[in-house]
C-alpha cells in the first residue's frame, strides 16, 4: 500500500474518540484485461498502524471517476494521533483528484 498524499494530527488532552471520514474520486488510467479489473483499496491508518477498516472500489473503465469513501470510530489514548490514509491498487496506474479527509475528537 501507499500514503495518500493527506493526513490529519490531533492532540487529545484525555482519551477520545475519532470520527475519521475520507472520499476520494479515484481513476485508473489502463485498461483492464477482457472479465477483469483493477481494485482500489482504501485503509484507514492511525499512527502508522491498519486499523483493519477499509473500502474498495472495482474500477473496469479506463480514466473513469469512481467516488469512494472510507469511514470509522476509534478509541485512542491521551495524546497525539497521526491520522493517515493508505491505498492498494492490484494494477493499472492510479490517479486522485478531489479528496477529503476529515477528522473529529469526541472527548
Amino acid at each position: 500500500p501507499m500514503k495518500v498524499p493527506v493526513e490529519v494530527t490531533v492532540n487529545c488532552t484525555a482519551a477520545c474518540t475519532l470520527c475519521v471520514n475520507y472520499d476520494v474520486d479515484t481513476r485508473n488510467t489502463q485498461i483492464p484485461g477482457i472479465g477483469s479489473w483493477y481494485q482500489h483499496l482504501y485503509h484507514i491508518f492511525i499512527n502508522d498502524v491498519d486499523q483493519a477498516v477499509y473500502n474498495q472500489v472495482s474500477a473496469t473503465v479506463p480514466n473513469a471517476a469512481y467516488p469512494v469513501a472510507v469511514n470509522g470510530v476509534f478509541p485512542v489514548s491521551a495524546g497525539q494521533h497521526t491520522i493517515s490514509i493508505y491505498v492498494k491498487v492490484t494494477g493499472g496506474h492510479l490517479q486522485q483528484f478531489t479528496s477529503h479527509l476529515q477528522v473529529m475528537a469526541i472527548q
